[in-house]
C-alpha cells in the first residue's frame, strides 16, 4: 500500500516539474486539476494506511510531522483582559500575546520579562490541539 503512495507522489512531483516547464503554454488547467487530484489521493491514501495501522513497508514509512498549537479560549481571555480584548477583538494568539507584552512593558518590565510573564498568563487561556499531518518517504530514495 505505501509503494502506491509513493508512486503516486513520484507522479505528482513529476506533474509540478511540467507546469513549470509549460507555465505559459495551454494545458496548464488540466495538469494543475491532476495535480490537485493526485495530491488528494495521496492525502487520503495516507490518512487510510494511518487509520488501518500501516506506517512502514520495506524502506517506506509515514512519518507524524505534526505539531501542537494554542487557541485562545476568548471567553476567558475576555474576562481576564477585557481593555485588550476589545483592542484584538479577532484574539489570536499572537495578537493576545503581543497585547500582554505591551501592557508588561508599559508597567515597567523589561521586553524579555514580559514576553515571558506574556506567554505564561496566556497559557492559563489557551488550549493545545495537536494537529497532525504526515510525511511519507522512501528511505533508499529519498522520497
Amino acid at each position: 500500500m505505501l509503494d502506491e503512495i509513493i508512486e503516486l507522489k513520484k507522479k505528482a512531483e513529476g506533474i509540478k516539474q511540467e507546469i513549470e516547464k509549460r507555465e505559459l503554454e495551454a494545458g496548464i488547467i488540466e495538469l494543475r486539476e491532476e495535480l490537485e487530484t493526485l495530491e488528494e489521493a495521496i492525502k487520503m491514501s495516507i490518512s487510510a494506511a494511518v487509520e488501518q495501522g500501516i506506517t512502514r513497508e520495506g524502506s517506506i514509512k509515514i512519518m507524524n510531522v505534526g505539531r501542537e498549537v494554542r487557541k485562545v479560549r476568548v471567553r476567558d481571555f475576555q474576562e481576564a483582559h477585557p481593555n485588550i480584548f476589545w483592542d484584538v477583538l479577532e484574539v489570536k494568539v499572537t495578537a493576545a500575546e503581543g497585547a500582554l507584552i505591551q501592557k508588561y512593558k508599559a508597567n515597567g518590565m523589561n521586553d524579555k520579562e514580559a514576553k515571558s510573564y506574556a506567554k505564561e498568563e496566556l497559557a492559563n487561556y489557551c488550549d493545545l490541539k495537536k494537529v497532525d499531518s504526515y510525511k511519507i518517504i522512501d528511505a533508499l530514495e529519498g522520497v
